[in-house]
């Protein structure tokens, strides 16, 4: 199972790399950023607390975390990188807050491949795995592959439950780089199939709540459970 702590700071840090990502870009806009050139660190995550921290005073409250926890920290600059890596194609080699200012005006966003789609696949299938083993549960080949060919709607809650999951993993330095975008892209949009409300049109009005994982984890482990009753 996910442990609720662990979710609720991935959550919480994803939005805040959100918010943190359409404030610099209105900040380049504006001319009150510049493009500067990033200093020499060990890691790339070390990169972007510096950035964070040089900034600090004048990033808006919902991009903050508290600056004397450098765990914390360090959790916010993973979690920002990776959703550079998952979103955008870069030209430099090291992906940190410094690259992406420096490349924001010609920064393509991406767009998942086929072997991206095929990654998500292989993600949503070991997060059904985990559960069976979760719960003691064993299931055939044949049996994963009728899931992962099950309707729709086991498929979006398979692919949130995968993206929270990867979630946890990427604030600890773990990225499975434009799969988890093929993943969100994949909820979001049967999200708005649901609602038929054109607010969820673009997967930029969806805001992922801890609630939602959780309720996905809970749909799939019924439905597996349900296969090892038959």
């Amino acid at each position: 199972m996910l442990k609720l702590d662990k979710l609720q700071l991935a959550v919480e840090l994803q939005k805040k790399s959100y918010a943190l990502l359409k404030w610099i870009d209105t900040m380049l806009k504006q001319g009150v950023i510049q493009a500067e050139a990033g200093q020499r660190y060990v890691s790339e995550e070390e990169a972007t607390v510096a950035w964070l921290m040089r900034h600090y005073a004048s990033l808006p409250q919902e991009t903050r975390v508290d600056r004397d926890d450098p765990e914390k920290m360090l959790a916010f600059a993973r979690m920002f990188n990776s959703f550079l890596v998952c979103s955008f194609d870069f030209r430099e080699k090291a992906v940190t807050v410094w690259s992406y200012v420096r490349g924001a005006t010609h920064m393509q966003v991406r767009q998942p491949t086929k072997e991206d789609n095929k990654r998500a696949r292989r993600l949503k299938r070991n997060a059904l795995e985990q559960i069976a083993v979760e719960n003691g549960l064993s299931l055939t080949k044949k049996q994963l592959d009728a899931i992962m060919k099950a309707e729709k709607e086991i498929q979006a809650d398979l692919a949130k439950l995968a993206y929270g999951r990867e979630l946890t993993l990427r604030m600890l330095g773990s990225n499975c780089g434009p799969a988890a975008l093929a993943l969100w892209r994949e909820f979001t949009q049967a999200c708005w199939q649901t609602q038929k409300k054109p607010r969820w049109r673009s997967s930029r009005g969806y805001e992922l709540t801890v609630d939602e994982v959780l309720h996905s984890e809970e749909v799939v482990t019924q439905f597996v459970k349900s296969l090892n009753k038959q």
